[in-house]
């Protein structure tokens, strides 16, 4: 996995001579997250050509995924474009090229990473296969400093300190009506994080 282009920290073009001496530019005279995608973009592809003279490389599966935006920070509200992030599967003789539009997380790339090698495994995964289960269930997960959400059926959940709730709608960002699918959401999103918490305070997410 590669990180994805963010704020963390300079690109490190003085510490790997490696890359390019045209792309540094940037740093001096442009927008810094500019160069962090130059310099992602050029490690990515410097990896994949070596990767490509070894002997491995056709037997080998690989996952490019990012951990989050530029953007995906904050305290309050979850916009989904802000947590919107690639993934790219890369297995020339194994994988097809094309595209899976279906919503997902983080928590799907593990389950879907042993779905295409065909594992069979008991799971502890909270996450399914995107290829296979995906589009029966699509949800994502999302999270700042202070709130974390749920998104399912054109809706975001957003739980808050102290047990407060909010639905809204992704497009506007205003809540939505306090109906039914309100009231399932909140508690789905809700029977998420609490079953995940406590099976991991209690040791259940280990292996036995």
């Amino acid at each position: 996995m590669f990180r994805a282009c963010d704020d963390h920290f300079q690109p490190p073009a003085v510490h790997l001579p490696r890359w390019p001496h045209r792309h540094c530019i940037e740093i001096r005279v442009g927008w810094r997250r500019e160069v962090h995608l130059k310099y992602t973009d050029w490690a990515i592809g410097n990896f994949v050509e070596r990767a490509r003279t070894k002997p491995w490389f056709d037997n080998t599966l690989f996952i490019f995924v990012a951990d989050h935006t530029h953007k995906g920070r904050g305290r309050q509200e979850l916009p989904p474009e802000n947590y919107h992030i690639p993934m790219v599967i890369y297995a020339p003789l194994h994988v097809q090229p094309g595209r899976v539009d279906t919503l997902a997380s983080q928590i799907d790339v593990a389950p879907t990473l042993l779905g295409l090698l065909n594992f069979s495994y008991r799971s502890k995964f909270f996450g399914h296969d995107i290829l296979r289960e995906g589009r029966q269930h699509p949800r994502a997960f999302m999270a700042n400093y202070m709130t974390v959400g749920y998104y399912e059926q054109g809706r975001i959940v957003e739980l808050k300190p102290n047990g407060r709730t909010r639905v809204v709608d992704p497009l506007t960002g205003r809540e939505t009506a306090d109906d039914a699918l309100a009231k399932e959401l909140i508690d789905d999103a809700i029977s998420y994080y609490q079953v995940a918490s406590r099976a991991y305070r209690r040791g259940e997410l280990r292996n036995r």
